[in-house]
């Protein structure tokens, strides 16, 4: 399956990596052996500000960062399929950020309404993040909430949208599209996430 909801900057493309594809992948990270800790949240937005991470109620899960070739490989070519170089948006990027595992478990793990914007600190060439990308690595019937939203301000209307992600979707949209994960009220609700940097917009 795969949708696209237009707009350049306020739009996303979506598909569904085959099953066979996805428990290989799933192989590669029960074989990383990932140690989670608290997700930590950073308001850096320019190159003047505070880069350090923090924990904040605004956001309760856990997560690892994947160091391992194989599933970055996948994650990256995975991208690669979905947003060929001719993309809807046309933005210049230069490099993907690391793989995060993130693990939302029943009973109020969360993601408040944030973009992923991010401005390296490097003056000389600072660079900022262009594209999200989600990969769900859980079934529907694994958990219930967790529900990925959408929301954006026309004609002076906040407007929502709901995404229903199922095992093996793959969720691509630019960083400063503002989004939350709803609260996972029972079960468990796994993820990877990653981000794509290019120059400054001009």
């Amino acid at each position: 399956m795969s949708l696209q909801y237009n707009s350049q900057f306020f739009s996303f493309r979506r598909t569904t990596i085959p099953k066979q594809l996805m428990e290989d992948l799933e192989n590669n990270i029960d074989a990383s052996n990932l140690e989670l800790n608290d997700a930590r949240v950073t308001g850096s937005t320019s190159p003047e500000e505070d880069m350090s991470a923090y924990l904040s109620d605004r956001r309760k899960c856990k997560m690892s960062v994947i160091e391992n070739d194989d599933v970055m490989k996948f994650v990256f070519a995975q991208f690669n399929e979905v947003n060929p170089a001719t993309d809807i948006w046309q933005f210049n990027l230069s490099y993907f950020e690391n793989v995060q595992y993130l693990r939302y478990n029943g009973g109020d793990d969360h993601f408040d309404w944030h973009n992923d914007m991010m401005i390296s600190d490097d003056k000389n060439d600072p660079m900022t993040r262009k594209l999200s990308m989600t990969l769900m690595l859980s079934h529907k019937e694994d958990y219930e909430g967790g529900e990925f939203e959408f929301a954006s301000v026309r004609a002076g209307q906040l407007n929502t949208k709901e995404i229903n992600l199922d095992y093996g979707d793959i969720l691509i949209f630019p960083s400063l599209m503002e989004h939350r994960v709803k609260p996972v009220t029972s079960g468990v609700r796994n993820v990877l996430v990653s981000w794509v940097w290019g120059p400054l917009f001009k």
